[in-house]
């Protein structure tokens, strides 16, 4: 059953549960569908564990899949921490790259400006000052 379902004034409505979503327009998020997608594309591509967030209509549904080290056979849980290394930063760097290339992001903007906040950077065991408004990040 739904959590939480609800209507407004023209008669449209919505559910929500564990299962996933479901409105009067026909939009659905079938969780079973997606966790079923996560583990086919772990298991073919050998992937010991995996995890993936979808964000629908402001809410966040959380996956998991597999496990955390095959020799301890731990379950991965949508609170599992993955060691990523550096990763991170060449997807953000493309993503940054992807979005100046469509028009939608001053690279010579402040990052303030864009993020909304002065960013915080953590150097390990201390913390660094933030950024300044006017400072241009380095990719």
């Amino acid at each position: 059953m739904s959590n939480n379902v609800s209507w407004d004034e023209q008669g449209n409505w919505d559910a929500r549960g564990e299962w996933g979503t479901l409105d009067s327009a026909g939009r659905k998020l079938d969780l079973a569908h997606w966790q079923s997608r996560l583990d086919e594309l772990r298991a073919k591509h050998h992937v010991p564990a995996a995890s993936l967030a979808l964000l629908v209509d402001g809410v966040v549904h959380e996956l998991a899949s597999g496990v955390l080290h095959r020799g301890t056979g731990v379950e991965a849980t949508t609170d599992s921490v993955f060691q990523m290394g550096s990763i991170a930063k060449v997807y953000t760097a493309t993503l940054i790259m992807q979005l100046a290339d469509a028009g939608r992001l001053d690279l010579d903007a402040p990052v303030a400006g864009v993020l909304g906040r002065r960013p915080r950077v953590d150097q390990g065991d201390h913390h660094t000052p933030a950024a300044q408004p006017h400072e241009r990040p380095h990719l």
